[in-house]
């Protein structure tokens, strides 16, 4: 896997969905490794400890439990999150949680695009700053092993 590619896992429990979303990241957005589906929260809790994705397609609204609740069950969300849902209502909460973004179903290619260049912006800037970080502690290294030279 290359270092641009973005380990993905979609939950919804719509079967269709799945596969729609799946062939729109696997047709347009080749950089998208979607790493496995899961039709249940249980089964997408499951999936997360298994695979650690980088990106979860999240669908807000499932037969076992909702997006939200699956998220308030894992000892650590350390992955962006999508949601993804038929209801607009949920997007204040979605917002709360953090998400990256909140897409409304049918998925438009053109709002996942927006979406997936936002997850592409931040970790740019999430690389400049280990970079930026990495660089500085670089520098105090140097500055204190000429200290002894210098004094």
């Amino acid at each position: 896997m290359s270092l641009d590619t973005t380990k993905c896992l979609i939950i919804d429990d719509d079967p269709f969905i799945l596969e729609l979303l799946q062939d729109k990241l696997d047709q347009h957005f080749p950089e998208m490794k979607v790493l496995t589906t899961a039709s249940s929260g249980r089964e997408g809790i499951e999936k997360i400890a298994i695979h650690t994705p980088e990106l979860v397609f999240l669908d807000v609204e499932m037969s076992d439990m909702t997006g939200f609740e699956m998220l308030a069950q894992l000892p650590d969300i350390y992955f962006q999150v999508i949601f993804i849902t038929s209801y607009s209502h949920y997007a204040i909460r979605a917002i709360r949680f953090n998400a990256l973004d909140y897409l409304l179903k049918p998925i438009d290619l053109g709002e996942l695009n927006k979406a997936i260049k936002r997850l592409s912006d931040l970790k740019t800037k999430r690389e400049e700053s280990l970079k930026r970080k990495i660089w500085h502690w670089q520098c105090k290294t140097v500055v204190l092993e000429m200290y002894p030279i210098i004094c």
